[in-house]
């Protein structure tokens, strides 16, 4: 079965979650890398990259 088409409104009132979280994944290193729409699934597939610079558990250098 598939949901109900959302309103504008009810996307616009996602956005300061979602920039929320975005903001939240960034100070972990958690960056998609890709993005597609799979339409079998009905679902958006990320491939994800840990951006080892900016994750809090990162090993210091050892050079």
């Amino acid at each position: 079965m598939r949901n109900a088409a959302l309103s504008e409104a009810d996307i616009l009132a996602q956005i300061p979650g979602a920039r929320a979280r975005e903001a939240q994944a960034r100070t972990h290193g958690l960056r998609a890398t890709s993005a597609r729409y799979d339409r079998t699934a009905e679902r958006v597939v990320l491939e994800y990259c840990v951006d080892l610079a900016h994750s809090p558990t990162r090993r210091p250098s050892t050079k």
